[in-house]
């Protein structure tokens, strides 16, 4: 992955200044959002599969706020569309299966981000 695909993901930039420009925070909270990424995973593919919109919607509410913390908008705004797939009664139809995906489609890529990030940009 280039750094630039990276870019578009996680604003490194911004993260920088989040964290006062110190590094080693920044790696701090990338490792943990590549932790945390896996179980969101894990928990909105089983909160999911089991039709519980409540519990899709927190799990959306985690992940928003968690990738808008590392500065990875499009996680982000995946998570709220998937909650308004859900606040709309669209989790089971073609919209909230499109958002589902897309959204732990952006997770993944960006926990390989994040992870990119930690080896080559911050080091």
């Amino acid at each position: 992955m280039t750094k630039d695909s990276v870019q578009v993901l996680i604003d490194l930039d911004a993260l920088r200044i989040n964290c006062a420009n110190k590094d080693d925070l920044v790696i701090r909270l990338l490792k943990l959002f590549i932790q945390q990424g896996s179980k969101w995973s894990a928990e909105l593919t089983d909160v999911f599969s089991q039709g519980d919109e409540r519990k899709v919607r927190e799990t959306c509410h985690r992940i928003k706020g968690g990738s808008a913390t590392i500065q990875a908008q499009e996680v982000s705004q995946a998570a709220i569309v998937l909650s308004d797939c859900v606040k709309n009664g669209k989790l089971k139809d073609a919209d909230g299966e499109n958002a589902f995906n897309q959204l732990l489609d952006l997770i993944d890529k960006s926990m390989e981000s994040a992870q990119d990030l930690i080896n080559t940009t911050v080091q």
